[in-house]
């Protein structure tokens, strides 16, 4: 298989998954203004989409987001390097590599699992102390 077109898809297929999350993250925060659509001048919280969540429980959204796709990046990189090592036919150096790959990937992977157990440890704490709902 051409290393190209790999690369090619392994873009195109990245690409196609932000474009997906940022149209859905687009219409999550679609703010409706008419009243006769069920908008609502008068309240803060419905006219600008902010709304009345704890920012304890955004900040742990947000970090539980972001470590999710670092979780996925270290998934689709021990597939590389799963597909690096079938494609090294026996040459040792390729091999070498492709070891190398999936080496980093569970430590990597080790270290987000590690700071996902912290963050929900310390999230879960913080909404205690401030009664955050």
């Amino acid at each position: 298989m051409n290393t190209k077109f790999f690369y090619h898809s392994i873009g195109l297929a990245i690409t196609i998954t932000m474009t997906l999350g940022l149209i859905t993250l687009a219409q999550a925060a679609t703010i409706t203004l008419d009243p006769l659509q069920g908008g609502d001048y008068g309240s803060l919280e419905n006219s600008t989409g902010l709304g009345s969540t704890d920012p304890v429980v955004v900040a742990s959204q947000l970090v539980n987001v972001f470590l999710r796709v670092l979780g996925l990046l270290c998934v689709l990189l021990m597939l590389y390097g799963g597909f690096r090592w079938i494609w090294a036919r026996g040459n040792e150096e390729e091999i070498s590599t492709a070891k190398d790959i999936i080496r980093g990937t569970v430590i990597g992977l080790v270290v987000v699992l590690s700071s996902f157990g912290i963050m929900q440890w310390v999230f879960y704490y913080l909404t205690r102390i401030t009664n955050a709902q």
